[in-house]
């Protein structure tokens, strides 16, 4: 765990309610390095990056039952972080500090 922070355009997050078994960091790069992050169930203590060009989600999307699905996050220019594991996959293309 980082005790500094950076200056600015960080995201802090309580991430107590997380489950280190079962939870993930999801990463979607858009286009000109603009991103889409969920931390499924964390809370944001403090948000300091653009919101007009990177977005962070509290929740995965849901399917059309209404179940949490990662699916979008296993396409292209996607990543996913595995708490438990400690692994990004694919293992290329994203920096992950926790």
């Amino acid at each position: 765990m980082h005790k500094k922070l950076p200056n600015s355009e960080f995201i802090k997050l309580n991430m107590q309610n997380i489950d280190p078994l079962r939870d993930q960091l999801y990463i979607c790069w858009k286009e000109k390095y603009l991103w889409d992050v969920t931390i499924n169930n964390s809370e944001i203590i403090e948000i300091t990056i653009d919101t007009s060009k990177f977005h962070f989600n509290r929740k995965l999307p849901l399917d059309e039952r209404g179940i949490p699905t990662e699916k979008k996050f296993k396409s292209k220019n996607c990543a996913i972080f595995d708490f438990y594991s400690m692994k990004l996959s694919p293992n290329k293309g994203a920096i992950v500090e926790y």
